[in-house]
């Protein structure tokens, strides 16, 4: 912790001092950056586990996809959907970018090729709730949710009542029935959002990194200092920006990230120049 906390303190003041760091191991740097990267997204983070999973607007997309639909003649009874068709029913949300697809002979292969479906499919199946994937060309791939007997309050529903938005009985019975979903994957799909966003954000971080690091070796290529070398100075001369667009959220300071940018690349340049000095001081007595 005291080196870490040293070379954060470097890494903002004295760009001079980070050149050494370039011998650092290469294990060691990245864990530097996976640390910027996770406090950058801290309140990311804290929004993705404060912000529900569904809002009040997307209910109402969901009731007007319904009250717009036909009569969607299938009941749920004894956790069991039964339907007076063979055929499907389908109900696009497009404004939400879901399908509800009702269907209790559910055979993935009937679906493959529809192209009238959102990208995410919700299906209710005989005995479970489905989440399909179809790709822009490719097989459905259907994920079991949740069978009906872990949702208590979706048993004993009428679809065919979704016409009547005036029926105060069902819809808080269809938004309970959600609810109990939401809270059966609300921690998985929360975990999956932190993720995505840590992921993501490595990923550009890292990006910008190897740039500089690219354009560096460019126009220093002739010293005698490596790739692998600059990539290090570079990653924590990049303290500067991760902090700037940290107090940016915080802040609202939109600008800020922009100036802490400037001044992570003159800190890389200022620590790589370092970095040729020293070596070429070692190389000069090395040859005495």
């Amino acid at each position: 912790m005291k080196r870490i906390i040293e070379r954060f303190k470097n890494s903002i003041l004295a760009p001079k001092k980070i050149a050494p760091y370039a011998f650092d191991k290469f294990g060691k740097v990245l864990l530097y950056l996976l640390f910027w990267v996770v406090l950058i997204n801290v309140p990311f983070i804290i929004n993705i586990f404060t912000t529900p999973l569904i809002d009040h607007s997307e209910y109402s997309l969901i009731k007007d996809a319904l009250v717009g639909s036909d009569v969607i003649d299938a009941q749920i009874i004894d956790n069991q959907l039964i339907s007076a068709q063979e055929a499907p029913y389908i109900v696009n949300v497009k404004d939400l970018g879901v399908t509800l697809i009702f269907d209790p002979t559910f055979n993935a292969n009937e679906l493959k090729g529809e192209t009238d479906l959102q990208l995410v499919i919700l299906l209710l199946g005989k005995e479970e709730l489905f989440l399909l994937f179809q790709p822009a060309r490719g097989f459905i791939t259907p994920i079991p949710l949740a069978d009906y007997s872990k949702l208590e309050n979706i048993n004993n529903i009428d679809f065919a009542r979704a016409v009547d938005r005036n029926d105060a009985v069902f819809w808080e019975q269809l938004y309970a029935s959600i609810n109990d979903l939401v809270d059966i994957f609300i921690l998985r799909v929360r975990l999956s959002q932190v993720s995505i966003t840590i992921f993501d954000s490595l990923l550009v971080l890292a990006a910008s990194i190897l740039l500089i690091t690219v354009l560096i070796k460019l126009f220093k290529g002739s010293f005698p200092i490596t790739f692998k070398e600059i990539f290090k100075v570079v990653t924590y001369s990049y303290t500067p920006y991760a902090l700037g667009l940290l107090l940016g959220v915080l802040y609202n300071l939109s600008w800020l990230d922009d100036i802490a940018m400037i001044v992570s690349v003159v800190f890389a340049n200022v620590a790589t120049s370092e970095l040729v000095r020293i070596k070429l001081t070692n190389r000069q007595m090395g040859e005495k």
